[in-house]
């Protein structure tokens, strides 16, 4: 059954830390539990799902920069 996890940050520091934090735990909790992990972003236009997929990447040991996906597509 899906759990939901409810927080607010209030600036791009926060949304970071908060991201990293549950990747780490997710990382923790993964060599316990079996089966995937979906996460849904969902919000408008500069709500800060690049920035707390920055700070999720970095929780998962991630090295690569991460953009928005918007920034890529209007830097066309």
């Amino acid at each position: 059954m899906p759990s939901q996890f409810i927080t607010i940050a209030n600036n791009a520091s926060e949304t970071k830390k908060i991201a990293k934090n549950l990747a780490e735990e997710i990382l923790a909790d993964g060599k316990r539990r079996e089966g995937a992990i979906v996460l849904g972003l969902k919000g408008n236009l500069g709500g800060g799902k690049t920035t707390f997929t920055q700070g999720f990447a970095k929780g998962l040991r991630i090295k690569e920069k991460i953009l928005s996906p918007t920034f890529n597509i209007l830097k066309k």
